[in-house]
């Protein structure tokens, strides 16, 4: 199961934890223009507003990442991702010749 970790107390409740910002390179959502990442001191991530930016991360490995935060000042909760199963359209139930010739219009 795949979880996001979520600050829950603070001045940055409610972001989420994702990789470090380096301020190099183009933003292109404009939710993290308005409001960038914010990289946590001490530690490999960054806190992002939304969870667009937050990393995804195996159930095992939460309570590490989450004990490293507590250590830092960062209270914390894991967030279950809920993830709906995939719709196979007509469009890929056909043979792989027309799959691949109707590509163009996905």
């Amino acid at each position: 199961m795949m979880h996001r970790i979520r600050i829950t107390s603070g001045e940055y409740k409610g972001r989420y934890v994702g990789r470090p910002f380096s301020g190099w390179g183009l933003i292109t959502n404009p939710e993290a223009r308005e409001n960038p990442p914010v990289n946590i001191t001490g530690a490999p991530y960054a806190l992002h507003a939304t969870e667009h930016g937050a990393t995804q991360f195996f159930s095992t490995n939460t309570d590490g990442v989450r004990a490293e935060l507590k250590a830092l000042g960062y209270e914390s909760a894991a967030v279950e991702e809920v993830v709906a199963p995939k719709r196979i359209t007509s469009r890929y139930r056909l043979n792989a010749h027309t799959v691949v010739r109707n590509r163009k219009f996905m």
